[in-house]
């Protein structure tokens, strides 16, 4: 690895090999669990087959009834979990400022956060928790509606620090799509630590994956 500025200087660094072949037609498979740390990753589909990536670990929208969040939708109830995820609600209010389109940004205030040199959001934010089924996320229910939302809150699924290998779900329909010979890569700053997994509608399809720490 060459060390920008650094004139050339090189550095020794360990590239780890995760490769693999699909087993079934019907099921996904992890590639990577959740990781504290991963600088660089890269797949290349190695078969004629078509397969769907997913990065992540599950995804689920919440609905608001008169500012309070009443219903959390789970839209990939992922796989492999034996433990619940945590469920975050982020953002979705501000202070004073019913208008706030911005709202809808995971960064932005919840309700009942304080603001700097603002009067500060009025109500309260929400809390749910996640419910298990067959190593999926059956539903999400809300503990908390909270109050004084703008816009629903962004749903974040994080797993538990005991269960790293839970993760999104892709399928034939969902995930980011790599045909044959086709390849996905991230590095730097922008390179994900969350479970990563794979899916292909034949069974013996192989895939070349490897990462650097």
């Amino acid at each position: 690895m060459q060390l920008v500025g650094a004139r050339g200087q090189q550095v020794r660094d360990i590239q780890y090999s995760v490769s693999g072949t699909t087993t079934s037609s019907s099921t996904q498979m992890l590639v990577l669990p959740e990781q504290s740390m991963r600088s660089s990753f890269i797949i290349q589909n190695l078969s004629a087959n078509t397969m769907s990536l997913e990065i992540g670990a599950g995804e689920a929208t919440a609905t608001l009834t008169s500012g309070a969040v009443t219903s959390i939708t789970v839209v990939n109830a992922g796989f492999n979990y034996t433990i619940a995820p945590q469920v975050l609600l982020l953002g979705g209010g501000n202070g004073n400022n019913t208008t706030y389109t911005g709202a809808t940004d995971p960064t932005t205030y919840a309700p009942g956060v304080t603001v700097s040199n603002d009067m500060g959001p009025s109500g309260s934010p929400a809390t749910a928790h996640a419910v298990l089924s067959g190593g999926a996320i059956n539903s999400i229910v809300v503990d908390n509606p909270g109050s004084g939302y703008v816009k629903a809150p962004w749903v974040l699924i994080v797993n538990s620090p005991q269960d790293p290998n839970g993760a999104a779900a892709p399928s034939a329909t969902s995930g980011i799509t790599l045909v044959g010979g086709a390849s996905y890569y991230v590095n730097g700053t922008v390179c994900p630590t969350s479970p990563i997994a794979v899916y292909c509608g034949t069974s013996g399809s192989r895939w070349q994956a490897k990462f650097t720490l």
